[in-house]
């Protein structure tokens, strides 16, 4: 448009025959189009790009910030620069394109920074970063584009698993050391009650002092092998694959401590660690790179369970049951040394009341569970990862001697689950 008018001017100037107007406009269009073209070259001369992330794990509800650092060797004034940054879904694609115009002018660096926050759950990695600049006019512009190796995981949100999952009923006893228990078996380490703590591991004399339930650590704490399973597919909803996964994930959080091996397994992926040599992080990663799948993972889900011979507790979370399913977890269940869970997660406008092999389930002994998303999302809060042991808990020393708590400072180590 500028050029047209232009042009269109010194055609009039020259019309009315004044050749040295003609002359002088002929001269600064010339000098605003050498501008053009240079500005973007010039300036634009030995340009580099980093970006530092705040926090590199995190829960979807959290928000990270992100710091980028533009630099020049060149002095040459740009008026405008256009940064850009694509962060890409590994698991589905989506790309996400933060945008920011900046005006450097003379400056050889500039710093800024930009929230990342409501990413679903999933690895993301920042792609490219892309750098564009031009002159005043937006004549000319050049484009240059940078590679980094920047990754972010977004954790999935742990739901907390029905209560009655930590409870005994009849065969299948809870998740939680059983039996009596003498008294060098127990450390004199005290800690505060949390939801799944046995009765017989209260220290009553101990929370008659304190005014809150104190529960005592066994020498050894480590000694149920869990094994969950995912059903992979999305089902109906849309987000019935991610609240399953938050289930799991609610569920490994709070077993962690207890079990000394864990097993998950979703579709063809699986995961298995030892608690006592890994930190939770591990498997909330390997949560949040979960995807789902519709076929051939069930034939060797079926052989690979019923092959370990540990016994434990197994837990299948799923949001559709059918009689292939129910063969499958009876089959499972023929080792009497594993309890078997199914938790079923219901899903708007279906339900497992009233369906012919619930009865068999049951006396089979598999326990059914229910649980309803609602009400999970409003009482669960949210899981904050950090760095350290895998334990939260307020943990008091106790007199060896006489079992009173001793006075001190109460301290919180590790991660912690909000409700």
């Amino acid at each position: 448009m500028l050029v047209v008018l232009c042009l269109g001017f010194c055609l009039v100037l020259f019309a009315v025959g004044t050749e040295s107007s003609v002359l002088f406009v002929a001269c600064v269009l010339g000098g605003l189009l050498f501008y053009s073209a240079v500005t973007p070259w010039l300036g634009m001369a030995g340009t580099s790009m980093r970006r530092v992330v705040s926090k590199e794990c995190l829960s979807p509800c959290e928000t990270t910030e992100v710091q980028g650092e533009w630099r020049r060797h060149s002095r040459w004034p740009l008026p405008w620069l256009e940064l850009v940054d694509c962060w890409v879904h590994q698991g589905t694609g989506e790309m996400r394109q933060i945008r920011r115009l900046l005006f450097p002018w003379f400056r050889s660096r500039v710093v800024f920074t930009y929230p990342l926050q409501g990413l679903p759950r999933g690895i993301y990695r920042l792609e490219k970063m892309e750098a564009a600049a031009g002159d005043w006019f937006g004549l000319m512009q050049r484009r240059r584009s940078f590679r980094a190796e920047q990754w972010l995981t977004v954790y999935p949100s742990p739901f907390a698993a029905p209560h009655s999952l930590y409870s005994s009923s009849g065969e299948n006893e809870a998740l939680t050391v059983k039996g009596y228990r003498s008294e060098e078996d127990w450390t004199p380490q005290l800690r505060g009650y949390v939801d799944g703590d046995s009765y017989n591991r209260i220290h009553w004399k101990a929370t008659a002092k304190s005014g809150e339930l104190k529960v005592r650590e066994l020498a050894e704490s480590r000694s149920e092998v869990l094994e969950l399973c995912i059903d992979p597919s999305n089902g109906l909803e849309g987000d019935s694959f991610e609240w399953r996964v938050s289930l799991a994930a609610g569920i490994s959080f709070q077993q962690w401590p207890r079990c000394s091996r864990i097993r998950m397994v979703c579709g063809q992926a699986s995961l298995q660690l030892e608690p006592a040599a890994a930190d939770w992080s591990q498997a909330a990663r390997w949560l949040a790179a979960l995807q789902p799948s519709y076929s051939g993972w069930e034939d060797q889900w079926l052989q690979s369970i019923c092959a370990s011979s540990p016994p434990g507790h197994f837990i299948y979370i799923c949001s559709t049951v059918d009689e292939l399913l129910v063969r499958r977890l009876k089959l499972v269940r023929l080792n009497r040394g594993r309890t078997v869970t199914l938790i079923y997660a219901e899903e708007p406008g279906r339900t497992l009341l009233n369906i012919p092999w619930l009865d068999g389930l049951q006396a089979a002994g598999i326990r059914v569970l229910r649980t309803q998303k609602q009400r999970h999302r409003e009482e669960v809060g949210t899981y904050v990862p950090r760095t350290g042991s895998t334990t939260a808990t307020d943990r008091t020393t106790a007199d060896p001697t006489t079992g009173d708590p001793t006075t001190g400072d109460r301290t919180t180590t590790g991660t912690s689950f909000g409700a």
